[in-house]
């Protein structure tokens, strides 16, 4: 995986729209900005509320924005795919936290900080490993895609709060763990090759 697919944090259901979509070779930047656009155009048009407009807006959103996922020619502006598919996931789940009230407020901030934190881990952990998270990860932390999508569904349920705690604390334990997991090995790995590399010098 390259470092632009992993900087999208795709998930399945985004990696198999992309598959189907990959014929059609979309500009990865204009889908994606059409599909920022929608999703802004459902949340206004509800206003306060969660109802068609937001799904419908969610819908087209993850359709629009997964199509150019299998492409392998981003183009010029494709390394902005992924700071704007960051701040469209962040600003709709703050979006719904807010028509969801005070009660809302602390799982979706924790549900953010934890989402956040894979993001992060996603960088450092492509400048220092070389590599990116395993597939696993990405497939239970659902992506963009499937989180923005339980996000709606928990809020058209009427079940935000509850919801986002409870998916909160899943994906903190899944990237924490799996985070930390790979740095010890990391750690694990250079101490051997010192104590080889003493040994070495000693012979």
């Amino acid at each position: 995986m390259d470092a632009l697919s992993a900087y999208r944090d795709d998930g399945p259901l985004a990696q198999w729209l992309g598959a189907v979509a990959r014929a059609l070779r979309l500009p990865a930047f204009a889908t994606t900005v059409a599909a920022v656009a929608a999703l802004a155009a459902g949340l206004v048009l509800d206003g306060r509320e969660t109802g068609l407009a937001t799904v419908a807006g969610v819908t087209a959103f993850v359709v629009l924005a997964a199509a150019p996922a299998a492409t392998e020619r981003e183009g010029r502006l494709g390394w902005l795919v992924p700071p704007l598919l960051r701040a469209a996931e962040y600003g709709f789940v703050v979006a719904l936290s807010r028509r969801g009230g005070a009660a809302a407020l602390p799982a979706v901030y924790a549900l953010l900080a934890a989402v956040a934190f894979h993001h992060y881990d996603i960088v450092y952990r492509l400048r220092h490993q070389r590599v990116a998270p395993p597939a696993w990860v990405r497939w239970i932390g659902l992506g963009w895609d499937g989180r923005t999508a339980v996000v709606a569904a928990l809020a058209v349920a009427g079940v935000l709060p509850l919801g986002a705690a409870l998916l909160a604390a899943l994906l903190g334990a899944v990237f924490v763990a799996e985070s930390v997991a790979s740095w010890v090995r990391l750690a694990r790995d250079a101490q051997r090759v010192v104590t080889v590399g003493e040994d070495d010098d000693d012979e």
